[in-house]
């Protein structure tokens, strides 16, 4: 009986782990080993470029985490709930920009609390009038990744929100580029990146503060405290700038013609520059440069040629770094050399080899040729009467930004 136990047990175990053997062996199916396989994690976001006040999780990472650390999900939820105080341009609060869109976006809740996509410039394109923003802006938007679906010149920062009396608020300005947004920001998209801008080219946002400081100036104010450059600083300190300038007096005679279509002689533009240069005189008697150059109003806007005080006014508030100054006359000389300045300037790569071409050969925008051969050329009396009106404004514009911008 004895020997016939430990028989009876040793069969016992050798079945007990040829059992266990066998199940251990047996190969999972493709659906159990999913069910038991860890979530893989996301990537983490290149470096730690959160805005000063909002960080955002990547939506990615959420779902592929089981358990997310209690600030990620807390940062998650202000993301999918942030409401925007719709003021002022100089009243908004820092907005939360997004990792993953190069253009200055956020998403906010409507009045219906639908989350939407807003965005603010990516840069901004100024001039005086006849500088060439019109033609840069066509080819610009030519590029893949730089929207045309906005208008060129909104002129909201300095004109259209003062209008009527009443201050315009933040979403006012956010509406000319709400197209844009929508059908090329949104969509276009490489790796989960989004990687498409729009620029605002209003050209007065160099020159015209005349709206934004009419509080200031009723309070007989001597020189300006702040410019569009502040406004533009406060929406986003990483905006780009990008200036280009013309000869001063070239500049203000394709000017006049442009704008006096029915009455435009050369006769007509000596004697209101005899006057205009005249009472810029007067001005200088009583008031700082910067004050006659941004409050007085001319009738031929001689003003608009002191390009180093519009500069100095960017250059106080934005590193140079982020502001990318061309001269008219090298870009009409070599379009291709200056396109590609400006699309490495925006950090958009270039267009292919052909597309860059077809860039660089587009006929040219908004030209006055016609016109003036119909009124004809200045007078030599008028030329030399501005040349040395311009002459020590022009050396400051050498002192700020080098030899390359003399225009004596």
């Amino acid at each position: 009986m004895e020997n016939l136990a430990k028989y009876s047990l040793i069969i016992i175990l050798a079945v007990f782990f040829a059992f266990c053997f066998t199940v251990r062996m047996t190969p999972l199916s493709k659906n159990e080993f999913q069910q038991k396989d860890i979530p893989p994690m996301r990537e983490k976001l290149n470096g730690s470029n959160f805005s000063e006040t909002y960080r955002r999780l990547d939506t990615t990472t959420v779902k592929a985490a089981k358990t997310p650390h209690p600030t990620e999900t807390e940062n998650r939820r202000h993301a999918e709930t942030y409401r925007r105080l719709d003021t002022t341009p100089e009243k908004t609060e820092h907005l939360p920009f997004l990792q993953d869109f190069k253009n200055p976006c956020w998403r906010e809740a409507d009045s219906n609390s639908r989350m939407c996509i807003r965005c603010l410039p990516y840069f901004y394109l100024v001039g005086a009038p006849k500088c060439g923003t019109t033609d840069l802006f066509r080819r610009l938007v030519k590029h893949p990744l730089i929207s045309d679906k906005c208008p060129k010149e909104p002129h909201w920062i300095t004109r259209k929100r003062f209008t009527g009396g009443v201050k315009k608020q933040l979403s006012d300005y956010l509406v000319y580029f709400d197209s844009a947004v929508q059908k090329d920001i949104s969509r276009i998209e490489a790796d989960g990146y989004h990687n498409a801008i729009f620029g605002d080219c209003s050209a007065s946002t160099l020159w015209d503060n005349s709206n934004l400081l009419r509080a200031e100036k009723s309070k007989n104010m001597t020189t300006p405290p702040f410019t569009n450059a502040n406004i533009i600083y406060h929406l986003n300190k990483h905006t780009k700038i990008i200036i280009i300038l013309r000869n001063p007096i070239s500049r203000l005679y394709s000017d006049y013609i442009y704008f006096n279509k029915e009455y435009a002689s050369a006769a007509d533009f000596h004697n209101r520059v005899v006057a205009m240069t005249g009472l810029f005189s007067s001005c200088l008697k009583i008031h700082s440069l910067r004050y006659c150059a941004y409050f007085f109003h001319y009738t031929v806007r001689i003003h608009l040629g002191f390009y180093h005080v519009y500069i100095e006014d960017y250059l106080r508030v934005f590193p140079k770094e982020q502001i990318k100054i061309i001269k008219l006359e090298d870009y009409a000389k070599d379009k291709n050399k200056s396109m590609t300045d400006v699309f490495n300037f925006l950090g958009t790569g270039l267009p292919p080899k052909r597309l860059m071409e077809k860039i660089a050969q587009h006929a040219k925008a908004n030209t006055n040729w016609q016109r003036k051969v119909e009124v004809g050329e200045m007078w030599q009396k008028t030329y030399k009467l501005l040349y040395d009106f311009y002459k020590p404004f022009n050396d400051q514009l050498v002192k700020l930004l080098g030899n390359k911008f003399n225009y004596n």
